[in-house]
């Protein structure tokens, strides 16, 4: 069996405090369980998007991080007491930036491993075909779409290389999957792929939303929590919201495992998550940390609209 994991599955893993789903990936590859699909391609975006992802996650540490003292904000006297929490706070934020190296090198440790496992993988070159038949499939529209021509390119090769074996697809970007037939624990692989595929292969191709779930359909028991399935799912399509490659601009909501979120898109760059409220940030894994959501400041439920602060029913007693 052949898998394909998307890039950002991969970069959910980098700070994975428990390192058991990758672990388990490196296993399976190792007993030649699967042969993994592991194009250039996708090592590439994990390269260039990892130091964006590092600077999210490193800009919540800093945003909840003690700059000013107490003496500077001007909310008490100086006193011995006083003192002793000025040097603690400068002890914390000395061991912060030590922090930083650590993590730093845990994404050059990941990005390692992952070249270690590309070396294994099943052996898909690029070339000057595959750029042009994902080029025009990119100016179709026809998916796996998005803003660039990465996850076009990476349908090609699986189609060139891959279609004498059964196929798994571990993504939770709504480009590969049929959204209608689609449901939480069981994903369809979008109509058009699969007409694609059926055409060219007489082999099975399943679509996966998590790699937890992947794996413990190889393993045949519950090797990854249904709790740590849902945060995957939950972080992935976060990440896929801020890689830019949504294409859509304004206010909307995702739903998420935790529920309905409510972010502002602005489609060129990634999505700007608002307004900032670090208290109840839902977890992006290890990729990012948190996520803001929008809060009314009043009485801090959820925002209908995000055009609008307060919400509505405060904004109606306020009348």
């Amino acid at each position: 069996m052949r898998v394909f994991v998307d890039t950002n599955i991969y970069l959910n893993l980098i700070s994975d405090k428990k390192e058991e789903k990758f672990d388990v990936l490196e296993k399976l590859t190792g007993k030649k369980s699967i042969e993994l699909v592991l194009p250039v391609i996708i090592v590439e975006e994990f390269v260039r998007r990892s130091p964006s992802v590092a600077s999210e996650y490193w800009q919540i540490f800093q945003d909840q991080s003690p700059t000013k003292s107490l003496k500077e904000l001007e909310i008490t006297e100086e006193t011995d007491f006083i003192n002793k929490v000025e040097k603690s706070r400068k002890e914390y934020l000395e061991h912060l930036g030590k922090l930083k190296e650590v993590y730093l090198q845990s994404i050059e440790t990941f990005r390692g491993k992952l070249e270690k496992l590309s070396k294994n993988a099943c052996a898909t070159p690029e070339t000057a075909k595959l750029l042009e038949l994902a080029s025009k499939r990119k100016l179709k529209g026809n998916p796996p779409g998005g803003n660039r021509i990465g996850d076009n390119l990476v349908w090609e090769i699986i189609l060139r290389y891959c279609t004498n074996d059964n196929l798994s697809i571990v993504s939770n970007d709504p480009d590969w999957r049929n959204i209608f037939k689609s449901e939480k624990n069981k994903y369809y692989l979008n109509p058009l792929l699969m007409e694609e595929w059926k055409s060219k292969s007489d082999k099975s191709a399943t679509l996966f939303g998590s790699l937890g779930e992947f794996i413990n359909s190889v393993t045949k028991e519950e090797t990854i929590t249904n709790k740590d399935i849902e945060e995957e799912k939950r972080n992935t399509t976060l990440l896929g919201l801020l890689s830019g490659d949504t294409g859509i601009v304004g206010s909307s909501v995702i739903s998420t495992p935790s529920g309905t979120v409510p972010i502002k898109l602005s489609g060129d760059t990634g999505a700007t998550l608002w307004p900032s409220d670090t208290a109840r940030h839902p977890r992006i894994g290890s990729a990012l940390g948190a996520v803001s959501i929008g809060k009314c400041p009043q009485c801090g439920n959820l925002l209908d609209d995000l055009l609008y602060t307060p919400c509505k029913n405060c904004r109606e007693s306020n009348l």
